[in-house]
C-alpha cells in the first residue's frame, strides 16, 4: 500500500497508512493532521532526534503527546521491555491517541487523560470545534 493513500475517510476523521504505522487523525488539524495527511509523517527529524536518546527497556515519559504521532515510534524504540508514558489533556486529542496505540498494537504504552506541570490542581481545557479548520495542539491552561 502506498504511504499516502488514506485508507478510511470519514468526514475529518481519516485513518491512513503513515511511515512509523497507522493513523487515525484530524484532516482540518493545520500541523500534525496536515503533515500526516500530505507526507504520512510528521516531524521525522525531531522524532529520529529524540530516538537517538532512547535505548530498548528504558521509560519515556511524553508529556503533550497529542495523537501519538511521535508516540508510536518511540514505543518501537524502548520495545516491549520498555515503557513509553503518554500524557495528553485534550478529550477529543486524548481519544486518537488511544485509537493510535490500539491501531499499531502497542502494549507497552500507558496513555493518560492529563496534564502535567508544577503543581496539582484542576485545569480547564477549551474544546476546540473539530469541525473546522485550526490548530489542535496548542491551547491556552486555564486553572
Amino acid at each position: 500500500m502506498d504511504v499516502n493513500e488514506a485508507v478510511l475517510s470519514h468526514g475529518y476523521v481519516r485513518v491512513k497508512k503513515c511511515r512509523d504505522g497507522y493513523f487515525v487523525y484530524n484532516a482540518n488539524d493545520s500541523y500534525i493532521g496536515r503533515s500526516l495527511d500530505l507526507y504520512g509523517e510528521y516531524s521525522y527529524a525531531e522524532a529520529l532526534l529524540l530516538q537517538q536518546f532512547l535505548r530498548p527497556g528504558m521509560i519515556f515519559a511524553e508529556v503533550g503527546a497529542n495523537i501519538g504521532a511521535h508516540t508510536v515510534g518511540l514505543a518501537r524504540r524502548v520495545g516491549q521491555q520498555g515503557r513509553v508514558l503518554a500524557y495528553e489533556p485534550q478529550r477529543i486529542v486524548f481519544q486518537n491517541l488511544c485509537a493510535n496505540i490500539a491501531i499499531n498494537g502497542l502494549m507497552n504504552v500507558e496513555c493518560h487523560w492529563m496534564a502535567l506541570g508544577e503543581r496539582s490542581g484542576m485545569l480547564n481545557v477549551a474544546e476546540f470545534d473539530f469541525t473546522q479548520p485550526g490548530n489542535f495542539g496548542v491551547f491556552s491552561a486555564d486553572r
